[in-house]
């Protein structure tokens, strides 16, 4: 919030960001007084676009898929390809980890699966062997877990002391090599989901070309690279519809550009983009869900 409090005060008229998900709750009623709009290129939180208040926040603009769409489809893979009818929940208690596990809960009942335990945890923690020991106890048929891989590491090498064979499966925020070079061989038979990136057509591959030629890099080494690039194409292309020059100045009406940039539709590096009411990209409504699983050391597709 203080990094929002910051750039309002320097007079920003837009801001590509936050970063993640809980730095967006914190900052979305400064920016929402404000009337500054600002776009997430990598925020996936269900609360960001379903505030506790109720009413979205105006403002508040992603472009990223809503985690609602993974925790669906983690829900049916579990049912339905895994085969799992019971399902104990260990998530991070920030709202990326809530908001999926919430997510996978209500549409893994849904589909007729129960909901033997459900834990939540602090980031950094590394002690499990309470929520391992509750896991023993309900004995399910599988483990759900979000959050991030620095967590789910210790956790998973902590569960397999105890049990080898009980069904894991998490999201993209563990779908990273440093889980696979941590957990080591604790991780063999672990299920991960992530979102499909689109596939790549003439807007990314320009992209990726002047960026190389800029950073002497390739974006995709970088998560999200894509994303930021047409949150600032999409404040860009609404500037230019609503900034006028009165004398020496440049006259930039919050509202007018807000509502540019609501209705500006593009079809950027990162796929196509364009706004929902609540703020989402709805183009990403559609987007396919990847499934992995860990074997030899490599994130393998599952064909589901």
């Amino acid at each position: 919030m203080s990094a929002a409090t910051e750039l309002i005060e320097e007079g920003v008229v837009a801001v590509v960001g936050p970063i993640c998900s809980s730095s967006v709750v914190a900052a979305q009623p400064e920016y929402e007084r404000a009337g500054v709009t600002h776009i997430s290129p990598s925020s996936t939180a269900v609360v960001v676009v379903e505030p506790a208040r109720g009413t979205p926040f105006k403002t508040t603009l992603r472009i990223p898929a809503n985690d609602a769409l993974q925790g669906r489809a983690q829900a049916r893979f579990a049912y339905e390809v895994l085969g799992a009818r019971t399902a104990y929940i260990v998530h991070d208690t920030d709202v990326y980890g809530t908001g999926l596990a919430d997510v996978f809960e209500r549409e893994f009942k849904a589909l007729g699966g129960k909901i033997v335990g459900r834990q939540g945890y602090e980031k950094r923690t590394t002690d499990f062997s309470a929520v391992v020991t509750a896991i023993q106890e309900a004995n399910p048929d599988l483990v759900y877990h979000s959050g991030f891989y620095a967590e789910a590491t210790p956790f998973i090498q902590q569960l397999r002391r105890v049990n080898k064979d009980v069904l894991f499966l998490s999201g993209d925020g563990v779908r990273d090599d440093e889980f696979l070079r941590g957990a080591g061989a604790d991780a063999e038979g672990a299920y991960v989901s992530q979102p499909s990136p689109p596939a790549p057509g003439p807007a990314y591959e320009e992209f990726a070309r002047r960026y190389q030629e800029e950073y002497g890099e390739d974006p995709a080494d970088s998560p999200f690279t894509a994303e930021a690039y047409d949150a600032a194409t999409v404040i860009i292309e609404a500037l230019k519809k609503v900034a006028r020059k009165e004398g020496e100045n440049l006259v930039i009406d919050l509202g007018e550009l807000n509502e540019a940039i609501r209705a500006t539709e593009i079809e950027g590096a990162s796929g196509a983009v364009k706004f929902g009411e609540n703020g989402d990209n709805v183009a990403k409504e559609d987007i396919k869900i990847s499934f992995y699983v860990v074997r030899n050391g490599r994130f393998e597709p599952v064909e589901s």
